[in-house]
Protein backbone atom coordinates (compact mmCIF):
# COMPACT_ATOMS: atom_id res chain seq x y z
CA UNK A 1 0.00 0.00 0.00
CA UNK A 2 1.13 3.44 -0.85
CA UNK A 3 1.96 5.69 2.21
CA UNK A 4 0.68 9.24 2.10
CA UNK A 5 2.05 12.01 4.11
CA UNK A 6 -0.60 14.19 6.74
CA UNK A 7 -2.31 16.85 5.44
CA UNK A 8 -2.78 19.89 7.37
CA UNK A 9 -6.55 21.45 7.91
CA UNK A 10 -6.92 24.00 5.44
CA UNK A 11 -7.42 28.03 7.16
CA UNK A 12 -10.39 29.63 6.39
CA UNK A 13 -10.33 31.75 3.35
CA UNK A 14 -7.26 29.19 1.76
CA UNK A 15 -7.64 26.72 -0.65
CA UNK A 16 -7.52 23.03 0.29
CA UNK A 17 -4.09 21.60 -0.64
CA UNK A 18 -4.88 17.92 -0.78
CA UNK A 19 -4.59 16.49 -4.20
CA UNK A 20 -7.24 15.17 -6.34
CA UNK A 21 -8.59 11.63 -6.68
CA UNK A 22 -7.87 12.40 -11.33
CA UNK A 23 -4.49 13.45 -10.17
CA UNK A 24 -3.88 9.95 -7.91
CA UNK A 25 -5.36 8.48 -10.14
CA UNK A 26 -3.15 9.61 -13.66
CA UNK A 27 -0.30 8.68 -11.27
CA UNK A 28 -1.41 5.08 -10.44
CA UNK A 29 -1.32 4.27 -14.15
CA UNK A 30 1.52 5.89 -15.06
CA UNK A 31 2.99 3.48 -12.20
CA UNK A 32 1.16 0.50 -13.19
CA UNK A 33 -0.02 0.41 -9.28
CA UNK A 34 -3.93 0.45 -9.81
CA UNK A 35 -4.35 -2.49 -7.39
CA UNK A 36 -2.17 -1.37 -4.85
CA UNK A 37 -3.37 2.53 -5.11
CA UNK A 38 -6.97 1.63 -4.81
CA UNK A 39 -6.85 2.40 -0.81
CA UNK A 40 -5.08 5.29 -1.06
CA UNK A 41 -7.80 6.66 -3.91
CA UNK A 42 -9.97 6.38 -0.80
CA UNK A 43 -8.49 7.93 1.91
CA UNK A 44 -7.65 11.00 -0.30
CA UNK A 45 -11.67 11.09 -0.95
CA UNK A 46 -12.06 11.21 2.95
CA UNK A 47 -9.62 14.07 3.51
CA UNK A 48 -10.38 15.74 1.10
CA UNK A 49 -13.63 16.41 2.52
CA UNK A 50 -12.37 16.81 6.00
CA UNK A 51 -9.61 19.04 5.61
CA UNK A 52 -11.84 21.26 2.86
CA UNK A 53 -12.17 25.17 3.61
CA UNK A 54 -15.68 25.55 5.52
CA UNK A 55 -16.16 28.69 3.48
CA UNK A 56 -15.63 27.52 0.20
CA UNK A 57 -16.45 23.65 0.15
CA UNK A 58 -15.82 21.11 -2.73
CA UNK A 59 -17.72 22.22 -5.91
CA UNK A 60 -20.96 19.39 -6.18
CA UNK A 61 -19.31 18.84 -9.88
CA UNK A 62 -15.71 18.27 -9.05
CA UNK A 63 -16.76 15.64 -6.17
CA UNK A 64 -18.78 13.86 -8.58
CA UNK A 65 -16.43 13.75 -11.06
CA UNK A 66 -13.67 11.97 -8.28
CA UNK A 67 -16.15 9.58 -6.99
CA UNK A 68 -16.54 8.76 -10.87
CA UNK A 69 -12.65 8.00 -11.02
CA UNK A 70 -12.92 6.47 -7.47
CA UNK A 71 -15.68 3.54 -9.37
CA UNK A 72 -13.50 3.67 -12.71
CA UNK A 73 -10.55 2.71 -10.18
CA UNK A 74 -12.47 0.01 -8.17
CA UNK A 75 -14.02 -1.64 -11.99
CA UNK A 76 -10.66 -1.80 -13.12
CA UNK A 77 -8.85 -3.41 -9.86
CA UNK A 78 -12.04 -6.52 -10.24
CA UNK A 79 -11.48 -6.49 -14.49
CA UNK A 80 -7.44 -6.93 -13.00
CA UNK A 81 -8.61 -9.84 -11.06
CA UNK A 82 -10.91 -11.78 -13.29
CA UNK A 83 -7.82 -11.56 -16.02
CA UNK A 84 -5.87 -12.72 -13.75
CA UNK A 85 -7.61 -15.65 -12.96
CA UNK A 86 -8.42 -16.08 -16.79
CA UNK A 87 -4.30 -16.08 -17.50
CA UNK A 88 -4.01 -18.80 -15.02
CA UNK A 89 -5.98 -21.29 -16.60
CA UNK A 90 -4.86 -20.51 -20.31
CA UNK A 91 -1.53 -20.64 -19.11
CA UNK A 92 -1.08 -23.85 -16.75
CA UNK A 93 -5.01 -25.11 -17.85
CA UNK A 94 -4.29 -27.42 -20.96
CA UNK A 95 -1.30 -29.51 -20.15
CA UNK A 96 -3.27 -29.75 -16.33
CA UNK A 97 -6.54 -31.35 -18.86
CA UNK A 98 -4.29 -33.25 -20.72
CA UNK A 99 -3.50 -35.29 -17.71
CA UNK A 100 -6.65 -36.63 -16.88
CA UNK A 101 -7.66 -37.95 -20.10
CA UNK A 102 -7.68 -42.03 -20.11
CA UNK A 103 -7.28 -41.94 -16.43
CA UNK A 104 -9.04 -43.78 -13.93
CA UNK A 105 -10.35 -42.07 -11.07
CA UNK A 106 -12.42 -42.94 -8.46
CA UNK A 107 -15.65 -40.69 -6.93
CA UNK A 108 -18.67 -40.90 -4.82
CA UNK A 109 -20.60 -41.00 -8.12
CA UNK A 110 -23.77 -42.87 -10.56
CA UNK A 111 -21.41 -45.66 -12.91
CA UNK A 112 -22.11 -46.36 -16.63
CA UNK A 113 -22.20 -50.28 -15.82
CA UNK A 114 -20.88 -52.13 -19.02
CA UNK A 115 -21.54 -55.52 -17.51
CA UNK A 116 -17.93 -56.39 -15.11
CA UNK A 117 -18.20 -56.67 -11.62
CA UNK A 118 -17.81 -53.45 -9.57
CA UNK A 119 -15.55 -52.32 -7.05
CA UNK A 120 -17.27 -50.32 -4.54
CA UNK A 121 -15.26 -48.29 -2.05
CA UNK A 122 -16.79 -46.81 1.89
CA UNK A 123 -15.14 -45.71 4.76
CA UNK A 124 -17.21 -48.33 7.46
CA UNK A 125 -18.97 -46.98 10.56
CA UNK A 126 -17.01 -48.15 13.04
CA UNK A 127 -20.56 -48.51 14.95
CA UNK A 128 -22.14 -50.53 12.87
CA UNK A 129 -23.21 -54.17 13.55
CA UNK A 130 -24.73 -55.01 10.26
CA UNK A 131 -24.58 -52.91 6.78
CA UNK A 132 -26.29 -53.36 3.20
CA UNK A 133 -25.22 -52.49 -0.21
CA UNK A 134 -27.84 -51.07 -2.11
CA UNK A 135 -27.76 -50.42 -6.17
CA UNK A 136 -29.87 -47.74 -7.93
CA UNK A 137 -30.60 -47.46 -11.44
CA UNK A 138 -31.00 -43.84 -13.39
CA UNK A 139 -34.51 -43.28 -12.06
CA UNK A 140 -33.29 -44.05 -8.49
CA UNK A 141 -34.83 -47.55 -8.59
CA UNK A 142 -33.45 -50.24 -5.98
CA UNK A 143 -32.14 -53.16 -8.25
CA UNK A 144 -30.81 -54.91 -5.76
CA UNK A 145 -30.05 -54.82 -1.89
CA UNK A 146 -27.79 -57.30 -0.41
CA UNK A 147 -26.19 -57.83 3.11
CA UNK A 148 -22.43 -57.35 3.66
CA UNK A 149 -19.78 -57.30 6.39
CA UNK A 150 -20.08 -53.95 8.18
CA UNK A 151 -16.26 -53.67 8.99
CA UNK A 152 -15.59 -54.01 5.23
CA UNK A 153 -14.01 -50.96 2.94
CA UNK A 154 -14.26 -52.52 -0.50
CA UNK A 155 -16.93 -54.50 -1.42
CA UNK A 156 -17.94 -55.99 -5.20
CA UNK A 157 -20.94 -55.75 -6.88
CA UNK A 158 -21.43 -58.47 -9.09
CA UNK A 159 -24.32 -56.53 -11.37
CA UNK A 160 -27.25 -58.62 -9.73
CA UNK A 161 -30.47 -56.94 -10.62
CA UNK A 162 -28.54 -54.57 -12.76
CA UNK A 163 -29.11 -53.48 -16.52
CA UNK A 164 -25.93 -53.57 -18.50
CA UNK A 165 -25.31 -50.42 -20.54
CA UNK A 166 -27.58 -48.93 -17.64
CA UNK A 167 -26.27 -45.85 -14.86
CA UNK A 168 -25.72 -46.95 -11.32
CA UNK A 169 -25.04 -45.60 -8.46
CA UNK A 170 -24.31 -47.34 -5.11
CA UNK A 171 -24.94 -46.82 -1.48
CA UNK A 172 -24.25 -48.48 1.85
CA UNK A 173 -26.41 -48.23 5.02
CA UNK A 174 -25.56 -48.49 7.81
CA UNK A 175 -27.18 -49.96 11.18
CA UNK A 176 -27.06 -50.79 14.85
CA UNK A 177 -30.03 -52.91 16.00
CA UNK A 178 -33.16 -51.07 14.82
CA UNK A 179 -31.14 -47.65 14.41
CA UNK A 180 -29.83 -46.82 11.28
CA UNK A 181 -26.91 -44.95 11.59
CA UNK A 182 -25.61 -43.11 8.51
CA UNK A 183 -26.36 -44.31 4.88
CA UNK A 184 -22.82 -43.63 2.47
CA UNK A 185 -22.41 -43.30 -0.85
CA UNK A 186 -20.33 -45.63 -2.48
CA UNK A 187 -16.77 -44.66 -4.61
CA UNK A 188 -16.48 -46.22 -7.82
CA UNK A 189 -13.70 -46.06 -10.47
CA UNK A 190 -14.34 -45.04 -14.25
CA UNK A 191 -12.46 -43.65 -16.98
CA UNK A 192 -11.82 -40.04 -17.97
CA UNK A 193 -12.79 -39.42 -21.68
CA UNK A 194 -12.97 -35.54 -21.58
CA UNK A 195 -11.49 -32.64 -19.18
CA UNK A 196 -13.34 -29.01 -19.42
CA UNK A 197 -12.22 -26.18 -17.55
CA UNK A 198 -14.03 -25.23 -14.77
CA UNK A 199 -14.57 -21.99 -12.33
CA UNK A 200 -13.00 -24.18 -9.17
CA UNK A 201 -11.26 -26.97 -11.26
CA UNK A 202 -11.20 -29.31 -13.94
CA UNK A 203 -14.96 -30.76 -14.36
CA UNK A 204 -14.13 -34.32 -15.69
CA UNK A 205 -16.46 -36.21 -18.45
CA UNK A 206 -16.32 -39.72 -17.80
CA UNK A 207 -16.91 -42.96 -19.77
CA UNK A 208 -20.83 -43.01 -20.51
CA UNK A 209 -21.37 -39.00 -20.12
CA UNK A 210 -21.51 -38.85 -16.41
CA UNK A 211 -19.70 -36.07 -15.28
CA UNK A 212 -18.05 -34.83 -11.83
CA UNK A 213 -15.92 -32.14 -10.72
CA UNK A 214 -11.90 -32.51 -9.74
CA UNK A 215 -12.86 -31.57 -6.23
CA UNK A 216 -14.83 -34.51 -6.20
CA UNK A 217 -12.08 -36.94 -7.10
CA UNK A 218 -10.60 -39.35 -4.07
CA UNK A 219 -8.62 -41.59 -6.20
CA UNK A 220 -6.37 -41.85 -9.34
CA UNK A 221 -5.14 -44.63 -11.02
CA UNK A 222 -4.01 -45.87 -14.37
CA UNK A 223 -6.07 -47.46 -16.81
CA UNK A 224 -5.77 -51.23 -17.41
Amino acid sequence: MVETSPIPAARPGAAASTPTLAQAAGAADDDGTIASDFETFLKLLTTQMRNQDPLKPLESTEFVAQLATFSAVEQQVASNKRLESIEGLLAGGAAGLAAWLGAEVEAPMALSWDGAPVQVRVDPNARAERAYLTVRDAEGVIVNREAVEPDLSELVWTGAGGVSGGKHSFEVEYWAGDEQLEVVQGRVFSTVTEARPGESGARLILAGGVEIAESDVTAVRAAD
